[in-house]
């Protein structure tokens, strides 16, 4: 017999070499397949004793699979944005910002500030910023704080993401399946 069970995943990915549009797709059908193979292990399962444990191993094992191998394509692929010798590249615009709404996106390059060359994001402060898009250019005005971009980190400054060891939530899961197993021997006892 078949029976509804409610699962809630907590899930989060670093997107570095795909626009956070593109990995989230790819996110969304990896779980997408995921689920269905445990659909049809489930349904296996209630047939089967043997495929009921199967299924019961593949679940922890398929979600920690999908988290390892995004974690290396992430880290092993090309950065989508890297620094700029022409001045400081936009990774991202918050929503509602004086620069979202002086139409600056991901990806753009500021390239000057009043006039003058900028080269580091502590080098800039309000005023018109001169801003490379592809092949063309514009200007915007900006106040002199509070601008609502997040730019490429340059390559000098180390890291701003830890990824984790290998198989993280499976070793969790073991530690707690071991400690649980622990305090049933102590009351066995």
């Amino acid at each position: 017999m078949l029976a509804a069970v409610l699962a809630a995943l907590g899930y989060s990915d670093l997107a570095v070499t795909h626009s956070v549009r593109q990995k989230t797709k790819s996110a969304a059908k990896n779980l997408l397949i995921y689920g269905a193979v445990m659909i049809i292990l489930a349904f296996l399962g209630a047939q089967n004793q043997i495929m009921l444990m199967f299924a019961g191993l593949a679940a922890p094992l398929g979600h920690e699979l999908i988290i390892y191998f995004d974690k290396k394509a992430e880290e092993n692929g090309e950065p989508i944005f890297t620094e700029s010798s022409e001045g400081v590249r936009i990774l991202d615009v918050l929503e509602n910002s004086p620069a979202r709404k002086a139409g600056i996106a991901s990806g753009d390059i500021i390239m000057s500030l009043n006039e003058a060359s900028v080269r580091d994001i502590s080098e800039l402060t309000g005023g018109y910023w001169r801003i490379k898009r592809g092949e063309n250019y514009f200007q915007a005005w900006l106040p002199a704080d509070n601008w609502g971009i997040i730019p490429v980190p340059r390559v000098h400054r180390g890291k701003y993401v830890y990824f984790g060891g290998n198989f993280e939530l499976l070793k969790l899961l073991w530690r707690k399946v071991k400690k649980i197993f622990s305090k049933i021997k102590k009351c066995v006892r």
